[in-house]
């Protein structure tokens, strides 16, 4: 049984996040912060290519359940970098966070 509803949650978070790491790339000047959004792109990609896309074959519950397991992980990758990109341009380095 194919489960569309977890596969379309995944596919607009993908698309989402896609979204803000591409506005935060362009936005970004810092060539290292730079090469940490296209690592987050890529995880996207891959999460769409290899684990969503590659759904519509004959696959048991189980394997798909697995499959977008394998997908979600990606995402979660992605979304701790992107938000720690999005920390650190927040804040502009750990040099300007103060304390109390």
């Amino acid at each position: 049984m194919v489960d569309t509803t977890r596969r379309d949650k995944i596919r607009l978070e993908v698309a989402a996040h896609r979204v803000t790491a591409i506005r935060l790339r362009d936005e970004i000047v810092d060539g290292a912060k730079k090469d940490r959004l296209l690592l987050v792109l890529h995880f996207l990609d891959d999460a769409n290519r290899y684990f969503l896309d590659s759904l519509d074959r004959d696959r048991t519950a189980s394997q798909e359940s697995e499959w977008l397991g394998h997908a979600e992980s990606l995402l979660h990758i992605a979304l701790k970098i992107l938000h720690d990109v999005d920390d650190v341009q927040k804040y502009d380095g750990l040099d300007n966070v103060h304390t109390a």
